[in-house]
């Protein structure tokens, strides 16, 4: 909130509730992030070929499908993979097959 990336509003029939909204500034600085990561994730596996990379993407949804798989009343860590993670993951298969 100091940098006016988001704003608080109190809830106006509820004062312990607060609403949470991202400003135009903080979209601006999601977006820059997202390309920042964007690019990141692509120089990491440029170099793969593209078995290499279909073995990836196989092995990280068998990961990300245990994490979801955990159970914290059994002990286990609760841990949640964005949808971002599963969109691009997609994307970048689909990608990759086509070429």
């Amino acid at each position: 909130m100091r940098k006016g990336y988001v704003i608080r509003n109190i809830d106006l029939n509820d004062r312990r509730i607060y609403s949470i909204m991202m400003t135009e500034s903080g979209e601006s600085v999601l977006e820059q992030l997202i390309n920042i990561s964007d690019n990141a994730n692509k120089a990491f596996i440029s170099d793969l070929k593209k078995d290499e990379y279909l073995e990836l993407a196989r092995t990280l949804k068998i990961i990300s499908s245990s994490i979801h798989g955990c159970n914290p009343s059994k002990g286990h860590s609760k841990v949640k993979i964005s949808k971002r993670l599963y969109r691009d993951l997609e994307d970048m298969t689909v990608e990759i097959q086509e070429n």
